[in-house]
């Protein structure tokens, strides 16, 4: 054994010792990255505190560094940009393009079973909102099974390309929407990590439901112990300031139950993605498949279907 080696289990041992005494480490902090500028940010949305430290990741877009709540145990990132980072970030053209017929297509396909599956919980059609609806992949597989389609995108690029493939109304804010308006079924995919306040935003999307509508929400999976200790870092979940929290199945439901939803149904997809079907991907993919149905919730994105049942804890 070598030295550095040596020096590394001892260090992963220390900090494992570190979280078993309970030693409080220092608060997260806010920082902005336009400034650098940072000040103390230690509250959860549900009262707690983040004063857990968590583990670190080096992704291969930067480190992601996890704080936890005490209280809910929700994860979040230790560095958390600001509101207008984040408005500067999701309207350029850093993160989202207007994608090609052939990406669009395959985006397609992730959501063409979901009409069918919110059949099960009484919905074979109706009226869906789709908040951060990118250019609108799930939107077109809705209006194929004979939805009302209304998609939220801030995006204005994306958006535009949205309003061209979608019959249904594409908007940029939901206060275009008014306050009459109401859905079945609004959809958040790979929207609510991004949320400064998550609970502020279910919130407003409550009155936007019928009386026991559903929201889907999909997020990426941090409770899997296969992608947070097998990928770690090459897990594309693992986004520095983009990702805001890191969900895992019980954290979830937690939060959508604060704002009154009950869990219908939550589970998860496969750990990798293969978009090829060539013989060897398909090869390598059947023993991920049958890891999964071995191992439940383990796969990478979480996807939950939660029902309205009462009004939000204050």
């Amino acid at each position: 054994m070598t030295a550095r080696t040596d020096e590394r289990r001892t260090t992963r041992v220390r900090r494992c010792q570190r979280v078993a005494s309970g030693i409080r480490h220092p608060p997260a902090t806010i920082i902005c990255p336009m400034t650098s500028a940072s000040q103390p940010d230690t509250s959860c949305y549900c009262g707690g505190r983040f004063s857990r430290i968590g583990p670190s990741f080096r992704s291969q877009w930067g480190i992601v560094r996890i704080v936890s709540c005490t209280c809910c145990g929700v994860s979040r990132a230790s560095d958390v940009p600001t509101v207008e980072v984040l408005h500067q970030l999701y309207a350029g053209a850093s993160v989202y393009r207007p994608p090609t017929s052939g990406a669009f297509a395959e985006q397609k396909k992730r959501f063409s079973s979901m009409p069918d599956e919110l059949a099960r919980f009484g919905f074979r059609t109706g009226r869906v909102l789709d908040v951060g609806c990118n250019a609108g992949y799930a939107l077109s597989a809705f209006e194929d099974a004979g939805w009302q389609t209304t998609g939220i995108e801030a995006n204005l690029a994306v958006a535009s390309t949205a309003a061209t493939l979608i019959e249904g109304e594409i908007h940029h804010d939901l206060s275009a929407l008014g306050t009459d308006r109401r859905f079945e079924v609004v959809l958040l995919s790979h929207v609510l990590e991004h949320i400064l306040e998550p609970r502020d935003f279910l919130r407003k999307l409550v009155s936007y439901l019928v009386p026991r509508g559903l929201i889907v929400v999909l997020v990426p999976n941090y409770g899997s112990l296969v992608i947070r200790y097998g990928l770690g870092g090459r897990w594309s979940g693992f986004i520095p300031v983009q990702h805001i929290w890191y969900f895992t199945n019980n954290t979830l439901k937690k939060l959508l139950g604060f704002e009154g939803f009950s869990t219908s149904w939550i589970g998860t997809t496969e750990f990798l993605s293969f978009q090829s079907s060539s013989v060897i991907k398909s090869v390598l993919k059947s023993p991920v498949v049958i890891a999964q149905h071995l191992l439940p919730l383990q796969g990478g994105e979480l996807r939950g279907i939660f029902r309205l049942e009462r009004k939000p804890l204050p």
